[in-house]
């Protein structure tokens, strides 16, 4: 654990150097500026070793959760693995066991509990070991597990090209003089072929306009159906009241939309994320250093020559591509 926290923090500090760039390194690792001189500093002073995360050697017990509350806590928890630390506290409190949201994740953290995935986990070891007799609510929570979109390595679970779709819209400013501008990108998860799109607008026409204009024409010539698209719940893919075009077109299409909360968008749908850190270091600097970008046309035909050489030349070695080009991945074939 300590290594993979020591690998991260040199690569945000790396990313920063190389885009010249601080604020969208932060952007990217979620790290404040005030961390990345904080981290600078300490790697100056002591390399690698100064970037280990340093742990109290003795818990402040006075800063501890009351025994009775403690207990309580983790009786509940077993009964509503589902629910997050604020639903917890304040369902608590209403009980007469006042506990803050930050009390119950440091119990959590402490039973390493802390995550939806850890509680439910915990639970399937109590059925097991035939410790409780689960509720409807128990089951309804394992059900939702079992067809969560991770597998057990902790990968999108899809199974072949078409099978998961993800889509997301990202606020594109590495060229500020073309004021603003937003990415709209599309990956099938198993190949990693990417579609993207440029536009000044983050709306659901747009949205829309990716996967009818581009995603769904350029898979049907291989014979290829997407079977559902992920997004998370922004806007453009959503509408409060009726359906917005991007939903009436996946239904129209027969296609699931499976949806995720914003904030957890990066910890599921974590592939559109990855994705921009690697166009952010193998597009835009060699981009800005290379072209004159002026206008958004000029900026998606520039991109558009690099997409295309990402999909069809760069060899993957990650899963499912087995160090064959994306496009390779998603028809079976070759790329002339």
């Amino acid at each position: 654990m300590k290594n993979n926290t020591v690998r991260s923090k040199l690569a945000f500090l790396r990313l920063a150097e190389e885009l010249g760039n601080v604020s969208k390194a932060c952007n990217l690792y979620g790290y404040s500026r005030d961390s990345y001189y904080r981290l600078k500093k300490l790697y100056e002073q002591g390399g690698e070793a100064a970037l280990v995360e340093q742990v109290r050697a003795k818990p402040l017990l006075r800063n501890r959760v009351a025994k009775d509350i403690q207990s309580k806590l983790i009786e509940f928890t077993f009964e509503h693995p589902e629910l997050g630390q604020k639903k917890v506290a304040d369902a608590l409190s209403d009980q007469g066991y006042v506990i803050s949201p930050n009390g119950v994740r440091s119990v959590w953290l402490r039973y390493d509990l802390e995550t939806k995935k850890k509680r439910l986990t915990a639970l399937k070891v109590k059925i097991e070991s035939g410790q409780v007799t689960l509720s409807e609510k128990q089951i309804a929570a394992l059900n939702v597990q079992a067809n969560s979109l991770k597998n057990a390595a902790g990968q999108l679970d899809t199974q072949y090209p078409g099978d998961l779709l993800v889509q997301d819209t990202i606020k594109f400013d590495y060229f500020p003089q073309l004021g603003t501008v937003y990415l709209h990108l599309a990956i099938d998860s198993f190949s990693r072929f990417a579609f993207a799109l440029f536009s000044d607008c983050r709306n659901s026409e747009t949205a829309t306009r990716l996967l009818s204009n581009q995603v769904i024409p350029f898979l049907t010539k291989y014979h290829i159906s997407v079977k559902r698209v992920l997004t998370d719940r922004g806007g453009e893919f959503l509408a409060s009241a009726s359906q917005s075009p991007f939903q009436q077109f996946l239904t129209q299409q027969s296609i699931e939309h499976v949806k995720i909360k914003a904030y957890n968008s990066s910890k599921i749908n974590g592939l559109c994320f990855e994705y921009m850190q690697h166009i952010m270091r193998h597009f835009c600097t060699p981009a800005a250093r290379q072209y004159s970008i002026k206008t958004i046309d000029d900026l998606s035909m520039v991109f558009q020559q690099w997409l295309n050489n990402d999909n069809y030349q760069r060899e993957d070695t990650s899963a499912y591509c087995f160090g064959k080009t994306h496009y390779e991945t998603l028809t079976g074939h070759r790329f002339a």
